[in-house]
């Protein structure tokens, strides 16, 4: 499920993106899960923070055309502290409201407008397909009923 197709609602208000209908999945419900490698950096000025690793191409012509040319097949992304805070978060358990909510937390009015900003993110990690969304309970979770 794509992005664009959600409706972002906080605190009461149906905030539409796209000009998708009200019926549209909540994407403060919704849990991204990352689908690519990455890894920690362990020494530097980036230590701490996360280089993710994506294909330059998908295709076997584009990863033949790396490889007759003898460069690497994927490329590394390097994230911020805000980006790394959230990719660590994308674990197919916490929802997006809970990414937010501790975005706030952690860096007060520097990541302001929190749920915009983080909806943005999230949106191009999923146009990369960098992540993917889970709906519905956690692993784990039980509903009220």
């Amino acid at each position: 499920m794509g992005v664009d197709g959600l409706v972002l609602k906080k605190k009461g208000k149906d905030r539409d993106r796209g000009g998708k209908r009200a019926g549209s999945p909540n994407l403060l419900d919704m849990r991204p899960r990352r689908l690519v490698q990455w890894t920690m950096v362990e020494q530097g000025d980036r230590k701490g923070l996360v280089n993710v690793s994506m294909p330059k191409f998908r295709n076997f012509i584009g990863k033949h055309f790396c490889d007759a040319l003898e460069r690497p097949r994927d490329i590394t992304v390097r994230l911020d502290s805000f980006g790394t805070f959230v990719w660590l978060r994308c674990d197919g358990r916490t929802t997006v409201e809970q990414i937010g909510e501790g975005l706030k937390k952690e860096f007060g009015k520097k990541v302001g407008p929190v749920f915009d900003r983080l909806a943005y993110f999230l949106m191009t990690l999923q146009r990369q397909q960098m992540i993917s969304y889970d709906e519905g309970e956690a692993p784990g979770e039980k509903k009220d009923r």
